[in-house]
This record gives structure tokens, sequence and C-alpha cells, in this order.
């Protein structure tokens, strides 16, 4: 490559002359749209499970230091095509399912008034008791739940609503403190699997 042509695609870039340019990330703006940010979002038990005691959202939030969720995704499947002598002209129509079921797993930190091991013991030997294997009904278990995440200004941007999810996971973080360390009340953490979600966006500009 010569000179010239050096600064022939110069004063292409320049101009626009190529695609990357044509992009102009001199001149790019978006609007001044902030980027998401992964530590602005909210639980809320919006249907508590009737027979479990729950501390609230209030502490729930305080505590939670992360939420996982689990989601299957799209299963699609496309036709056979259409056979006209020997060749296939004629694409088959892509078909399929959204598989709207999934799991989510809430990881806390707990404190004295031991609030969060209450609850996930409390989930546990409901499912089954550990003395009598008495287990009360399903319905009874379920809960209604959501994780919305927030823009920079605290408004609700995207909800992910959980219907009917049924505890299936529960551990509780060993009582296992060193000489003055308050950080043990870790590694609590609960899951529940859901067979159907909804996800909406609110406040979108």
């Amino acid at each position: 490559m010569d000179l010239n042509q050096v600064q022939q695609l110069a004063q292409q870039a320049l101009t626009g002359g190529n695609d990357f340019a044509d992009m102009r990330w001199d001149k790019y703006r978006d609007n001044n749209k902030e980027g998401k940010r992964p530590d602005l979002w909210t639980f809320t038990m919006i249907e508590p499970a009737k027979a479990i005691y729950y501390p609230g959202d209030e502490i729930l939030n305080a505590r939670l230091d992360t939420v996982s969720v689990q989601r299957n995704s799209w299963q699609l499947h496309t036709g056979d095509s259409a056979t006209v002598r020997g060749y296939h002209p004629l694409g088959g129509q892509p078909n399929g399912f959204v598989d709207m079921s999934g799991s989510f797993t809430l990881n806390l930190t707990d404190k004295q008034d031991y609030a969060i091991e209450l609850w996930i013991k409390n989930t546990r030997d409901l499912i089954s008791n550990p003395e009598t294997r008495f287990s009360y009904p399903v319905e009874l278990l379920m809960c209604q739940a959501e994780v919305a995440f927030h823009n920079t200004v605290q408004q609700r941007v995207k909800v992910w609503n959980f219907l009917n999810a049924v505890p299936r996971q529960a551990a509780v973080g060993q009582d296992a403190p060193q000489n003055g360390d308050v950080s043990w009340g870790a590694d609590n953490n609960l899951t529940w699997n859901f067979p159907w979600h909804t996800e909406n966006y609110v406040n979108i500009y």
C-alpha cells in the first residue's frame, strides 16, 4: 500500500466513505442514555405463600445479596421443506413454543434476629417435616414474586413476575464465626420453581 492509497482511505474515513466511518463515533450520543446498572433492582413478594412465615419485603431487600434467575428460552422447529421433483424450493414455516418455566434463587445474609434462617427453615419444614414427614398442600406453599429493574432515577423499567412458584431447595449458612467476625450470616439461599412468568417493560422513553 503506497502513500496515495493511505491518503485516499483517510479521506474516505473523514467523509464517511466506508461502513465503519459511517457510524460516526465522534458524533454518537444515543440521546445521552445511561447504561444499565446491575445493582438497581428490587424483589417483591406479591403473594407470599399462605402457610409460610415471611419476614417482609423491607427486611428481605436489605439482606438480599443476589437474585439468580434461570428462565427457559425459545424452542423453535423449522418444518421440512416441500419437495418438488427432487428439489426443496419451499421452506417450511418456523414454528415452536416459548417455555415460560424456570427457577429463581435468593442469596441472603442474616442478622441477630435470625429472620432469614427462620423463614428458610419454616419453608423446609412445611414441605416435609423432619419428624412427622407431614407436607402441606402445594397451594399453601406457592407464591407470586417479582423482580423489578430500575433506571438511575429509580423508575421501574423491566419487571419479571414469577407465577405459582413453589420452593424447591433451601440452604442455611453454618454458625461458625471467628472472634469478632460479624459476616458469618451469609450463605443462606432459597430456590423456587415456577411454571410461568411474565416480562413487562414500563417507563420506556
